[in-house]
């Protein structure tokens, strides 16, 4: 996306980016906190330490409540508070933003921006021509050499051009990166902005529309219930401990200890929550044409093919999260709370800058396909 057409993104200090993640962080910040008599006292008094990963670097610990061991409520940030913005994690200066590398060295800054961020969820998601940025273009987003990911990095630099289809088809049909920007904002914005469509309406009319280059209005306004429980038997987080992912697939049931502690979801319960037809397509909307403009699955080899199918997994995850959070708050009826913080987690653990969920659907492709086939 374009910085010279963006809002720029001002962070509210939420603090909601700093529980459940483990943090990466290099060896020379890691090595330089650690010589810090506070920091010792911190780590003693939590009874934590760093977690190596590597000779690269390791982890920032979490306190027993999965809030960042450095995390104040009313300091916020200690090593921000204590030492300054440089001195943090490579991860937590960019959040929520990756820097998208460019052909051209004139080029202005581009970004993708992740809605795992509390302050996208709630506004930024909904600026349909306006997209985010942030409010210092070089120091605040990844260094376009410092993105991850499966798809073919040595071929980064030499993106000029996107392809639709996955290999081998990808050589009939591909954009260049002016057109893509065009087919998004000028093509498919205007099917994300149709009040008649439902939102899975106007995924499959885009995904119509990358097939034949003519828009087709779906009859079918949501997946059906044997679909989507297909769906998450498939794609929601792997395994936990003794209770894993074949129980929902046979008896309905899930469990994740990090989002929902000890509660067993079930998919009978999630049945009886309502989630009104407006609240999903004033978020699912957005949502789900925020995923579609992200440029960074394609400039390491993904195609348009895997951003659909990504984005049809998480409008699944998001009517699922969204029930299951209402559930668990002993609710009836989705609120906007419940839908924003789904959206929050298919971002943290599914869709944002990680490269595993993108790389589960390529290595998948029969699994991708019936996806798509929806």
């Amino acid at each position: 996306m374009s910085a010279s057409t963006s809002t720029t993104f001002q962070c509210s200090q939420c603090g909601h980016c700093c529980n459940t993640w483990r943090v990466p962080i290099d060896t020379p910040r890691a090595d330089a906190l650690l010589k810090l008599d506070w920091v010792k006292a911190r780590l003693a008094a939590e009874g934590v330490d760093f977690e190596t990963i590597d000779d690269w670097g390791y982890f920032l610990p979490l306190k027993a409540n999965n809030e960042c061991v450095f995390w104040d409520d009313a300091l916020h940030c200690l090593i921000h508070h204590h030492e300054g913005a440089d001195a943090k994690p490579l991860d937590c200066q960019r959040f929520p933003f990756a820097r998208l590398p460019n052909a051209d060295a004139n080029e202005a800054p581009r970004y993708d921006v992740s809605a795992a961020c509390s302050t996208v969820a709630k506004s930024h998601l909904f600026l349909w021509n306006s997209p985010v940025q942030p409010a210092e273009l070089e120091t605040l987003a990844t260094a376009s050499d410092a993105l991850p990911s499966p798809f073919h990095p040595t071929r980064l630099h030499e993106k000029t051009s996107y392809a639709r289809f996955p290999f081998p088809f990808q050589g009939f049909q591909r954009f260049s990166r002016p057109h893509f920007q065009a087919f998004v904002e000028a093509e498919t914005l205007p099917i994300w902005q149709d009040d008649t469509l439902t939102p899975w309406q106007a995924l499959r009319a885009v995904q119509d529309l990358t097939l034949s280059k003519s828009r087709k209005t779906p009859s079918k306004t949501a997946p059906t219930a044997k679909q989507t429980h297909r769906v998450l038997g498939t794609w929601l987080r792997s395994e936990y401990g003794n209770f894993p992912l074949w129980q929902w697939r046979f008896k309905g049931r899930y469990q994740d200890p990090r989002l929902f502690g000890d509660a067993i979801i079930t998919e009978k319960d999630l049945a009886t929550i309502d989630f009104p037809a407006e609240l999903l397509d004033r978020y699912g909307k957005p949502f789900l044409f925020h995923l579609l403009r992200r440029e960074s699955p394609l400039l390491y080899g993904a195609s348009f093919w895997h951003s659909v199918v990504m984005a049809k997994i998480a409008y699944v995850l998001l009517d699922f999260y969204s029930r299951a959070f209402t559930w668990q708050c002993e609710e009836s009826v989705v609120g906007e709370e419940q839908v924003q913080l789904a959206i929050r987690c298919i971002e943290r653990y599914y869709t944002a800058h990680q490269p595993r969920f993108l790389a589960k659907i390529e290595a998948n492709p029969h699994l991708a396909l019936a996806v798509w086939c929806l």
